[in-house]
């Protein structure tokens, strides 16, 4: 991370030893939102957390997961951003594409809910979805709303499409 300078990060599969090591190499650098696996990081040099919550997905076997979604506020400009970090559940179960659809459903109301709400919204993490869409489906997946990012440590000023 440090070669890459990212001042947001969603991390799945972050267990107990990757959080140790983290915080040792890192000190307090970062603040996070989140639960055992899954965690929003930010640098608090450019962001403070202004409120959190998480988002209920269907994870293996249809079992409720809570997925992090943090609203950190840029310090230099003020502007909230949502960052919503998911995990959606893979086939190591057993077939799961019934609950990553349900998942992607879920996420997708939030995403439009934080929209709604005037916030940038970033929706992170590891969707699991080789096959309907999910990584090289994004724009698709957006439903033809406008995909921003952040780029080179600052807000742009509209989202690039």
């Amino acid at each position: 991370m440090a070669s890459q300078g990212p001042d947001v990060v969603g991390l799945q599969e972050f267990g107990d030893p990757q959080a140790r090591v983290f915080c040792e190499v890192t000190g307090d650098t970062w603040g996070s939102f989140g639960n055992k696996d899954n965690v929003v990081i930010w640098r608090r040099g450019t962001f403070a957390l202004v409120s959190s919550d998480t988002v209920a997905i269907p994870y293996f076997g249809g079992h409720t997961a809570q997925m992090p979604l943090a609203r950190p506020q840029h310090l230099a400009s003020g502007q909230v951003i949502t960052v919503i970090n998911v995990h959606n559940p893979a086939d190591v179960h057993g077939p799961a594409a019934k609950w990553r659809a349900e998942a992607l459903a879920r996420e997708r109301t939030v995403v439009a809910r934080e929209r709604a709400a005037g916030c940038p919204v970033f929706l992170v993490g590891d969707l699991n979805d080789r096959e309907g869409g999910g990584l090289r489906g994004h724009r698709r997946w957006a439903d033809g709303q406008r995909v921003g990012r952040l780029e080179g440590g600052r807000l742009p000023t509209r989202p690039r499409t």
